[in-house]
């Protein structure tokens, strides 16, 4: 009889020690989804960001085409400012 009270307790344990071990691993499960949900969340915004910042490169660089033609412009308004002034100095 004791070998079999021994078995009964044996098989409590053990069961006991499974339910324990499933509820851990329960948690770490539930745990690692929210830091799935985190990362989804986290990934979402630096898409966001991305997109705004090519945005913000995009404009920059019309700016910076606008800035050349200006460059341009002025470089015609120099040339065109000797010439008056060689003409003038030829008067």
């Amino acid at each position: 009889m004791a070998s079999s009270s021994r078995d009964v307790e044996l098989i409590v344990r053990a069961k006991d020690e499974a339910t324990k071990t499933i509820a851990s691993v329960s948690d770490a499960l539930k745990s690692l989804a929210g830091f799935q949900n985190e990362v989804g969340t986290s990934a979402g915004k630096a898409d966001g960001l991305l997109g705004q910042l090519g945005a913000a490169l995009a404009s920059l660089q019309k700016e910076a085409q606008g800035l050349q033609a200006l460059g341009t412009v002025a470089k015609q308004i120099d040339r065109a400012s000797d010439a008056v002034g060689r003409l003038e100095s030829a008067a």
